[in-house]
């Protein structure tokens, strides 16, 4: 089926999207880096997760919707906490699974700073350069992110589902936002 091509959509029109938890499916590797209830010794292993990770399926609903919003315009920028580090593998693994995406934007070498900390200054640079119209996030906390700059959100359950999008306070729903995820998930 041809996909439907919304006129609206230019380059600097963008769609952010997560990759951990929200592109890929990392649940059978969370147990590296979530504490168990009642382990008082944890300590996270984020190499082990990223490593392990390259093996991780993908959220198949979330392709789908970033291919359509592709063809449709939309620059898809790839956003991630992940430290840059693991480019290689995040870009061996966006191959590997046809996400098509313009850019991959990832936390600098050695911050530890919070995701939400990292992601409020990512989301001012983009700003600089693109009209974000969507943000899809697995983490509410990151939501509220992308939802005080003004970007609309859908939020990805763990199973991979897209949840129902939400628009900034302040903000009127989008019409052809709505249509090019409604467009997508119908395909």
């Amino acid at each position: 089926m041809e996909p439907l091509r919304i006129r609206r959509f230019s380059k600097t029109d963008a769609l952010i999207c997560d990759v951990d938890g929200t592109l890929v499916d990392v649940r059978d590797v969370r147990s590296h880096v979530e504490r168990p209830a009642g382990e008082v010794d944890f300590k996270p292993n984020y190499e082990r997760f990223h490593a392990d990770s390259i093996n991780s399926p993908a959220h198949p609903e979330v392709i789908q919707l970033l291919k359509h919003a592709h063809a449709c315009g939309l620059t898809i920028l790839i956003v991630t906490g992940r430290e840059q580090k693991w480019s290689f593998l995040t870009t061996t693994w966006l191959a590997e699974h046809g996400v098509p995406y313009d850019e991959l934007i990832m936390r600098s070498r050695n911050d530890p700073r919070p995701d939400a900390v990292v992601k409020t200054e990512m989301v001012r640079s983009i700003a600089l350069r693109y009209n974000t119209r969507l943000a899809i996030d697995d983490r509410p906390a990151i939501v509220e992110v992308w939802q005080g700059a003004g970007i609309p959100t859908a939020l990805v359950t763990a199973s991979g589902s897209l949840g129902a999008l939400e628009w900034p306070a302040g903000h009127e729903a989008e019409d052809d936002v709505q249509a090019l995820v409604r467009d997508a998930l119908h395909r």
